[in-house]
């Protein structure tokens, strides 16, 4: 099986000197030995050690820069909503 898988994820898989980085390094590692092609997107939202994961990950890593959303935006959006009763929207950060 040579099939590409895409994770995207805020949580760098290096160092794994916490629960969350190590489970997603574990998870990444378990998907990787089934015989998929694993590419990671860290979601630059907390940072980790960017080398060591271009060095594990080599072509297959990728950075996004994270921007907190505008939370004037976010106000008028559900100040809109209210007034035209839509049902509340769920707005993830990512």
């Amino acid at each position: 099986m040579c099939d590409d898988v895409l994770v995207i994820s805020p949580t760098p898989s290096h160092p794994q000197t916490a629960g969350n980085r190590a489970r997603i390094f574990n998870l990444l590692s378990s998907i990787g030995s089934l015989g998929y092609n694993v590419h990671f997107l860290h979601v630059k939202k907390e940072s980790g050690d960017e080398t060591a994961m271009q060095n594990y990950w080599a072509d297959r890593f990728y950075t996004f820069e994270y921007q907190q959303p505008n939370n004037r935006i976010r106000k008028l959006n559900r100040k809109f909503r209210r007034r035209l009763r839509l049902p509340g929207a769920y707005t993830y950060t990512i």
